[in-house]
């Protein structure tokens, strides 16, 4: 990962071929002590993991999707207890140009990712909602 442009609060980060998105993202965002932002991204991936959360099951069905274009990346940073937490959506197309999306859970980068984050002042803090077994502001 690289650090391309810091200015104020916006970040323009590159996430290199081999690295884990989410992963990367946590560790700056830890480093940085960043407790609310968003970011958006473009890229390619060898690998991602994406899902629809079931409100009946309180269950993510999970897809696992090889080789494509991250035509859209969007998300939040907040924070779950003590850790950073983030909430990100996608959309990817393969070799076909059909668009796939949903809850992203992990993106194995094939080329690069180019993600810019917002960074907000305060915290977004996140609880457990029992009801939809989903981690909701607070």
């Amino acid at each position: 990962m690289k650090i391309v442009l810091h200015e104020g609060n916006n970040i323009i980060l590159r996430i290199d071929r081999g690295e884990e998105v989410f992963e990367r993202l946590i560790s700056y965002i830890r480093e940085s002590g960043i407790t609310a932002g968003t970011f958006s991204g473009i890229g390619a991936a060898s690998r991602i993991v994406i899902s629809y959360y079931n409100l009946e099951t309180n269950t993510y069905q999970k897809s696992e999707v090889i080789d494509v274009e991250i035509v859209s990346l969007n998300g939040n940073i907040g924070i779950l207890g003590d850790e950073p937490a983030l909430h990100a959506h996608g959309v990817f197309s393969g070799s076909d140009m059909v668009a796939r999306g949903g809850h992203v859970h992990e993106i194995t980068i094939s080329g690069t990712c180019e993600l810019r984050i917002d960074i907000l002042s305060g915290e977004l803090r996140r609880s457990r909602d029992e009801n939809t077994g989903l981690n909701l502001f607070i």
